[in-house]
């Protein structure tokens, strides 16, 4: 069975990810508001150091906070340090943004950035979008590319959700 746990992106969360793993949970996942925590991608580096076996993952990236390249380059960069064992979760940004004082992101703006992000990766993301007055809905599914190194970074790393109001 997977169990995973949650942490506030800080910079001594590692601990805690190093305690969870030696207590048997399978997932870490850590917060992404810039304003509320550290650098989730600091964060998920110095657990990725002191770690071997448990998947590290944003709980979720925001787009609009960094552009895509950036993540991109971000989430690859951890998955060096933690092979295999990463997850980039994305959604639009309800509490990390509000904490800017913006609105999320509306889902046609994640579709074009999970499909930018995804692009690094080598891969062809489908989106199925339902918008309302109030709130969009959505969700993105990752077609993998042909090439085998696309395929086992993919496979490790890119796995696109929509959160949001």
């Amino acid at each position: 069975m997977d169990i995973g746990i949650a942490f506030p992106s800080y910079i001594d969360a590692w601990r805690e990810v190093q305690a969870a793993e030696a207590a048997g949970f399978t997932h870490a996942w850590f917060f992404d508001s810039q304003l509320i925590y550290s650098d989730v991608y600091a964060t998920m580096a110095l657990a990725a150091q002191h770690t071997s076996r448990i998947r590290l993952g944003t709980l979720v990236a925001i787009p609009t906070n960094r552009i895509a390249p950036v993540t991109a380059s971000a989430i690859a960069t951890i998955n060096k340090l933690a092979p295999g064992r990463v997850t980039l979760a994305m959604g639009t940004g309800y509490t990390g943004r509000n904490t800017m004082g913006l609105n999320s992101v509306p889902v046609s703006i994640f579709k074009e950035y999970t499909q930018q992000v995804g692009g690094y990766f080598g891969e062809k993301t489908s989106c199925s979008v339902k918008e309302t007055k109030s709130a969009g809905s959505g969700w993105c599914t990752p077609t993998m590319a042909d090439s085998s190194t696309s395929k086992t970074l993919s496979r490790s790393i890119w796995r696109p959700t929509v959160h949001g109001p």
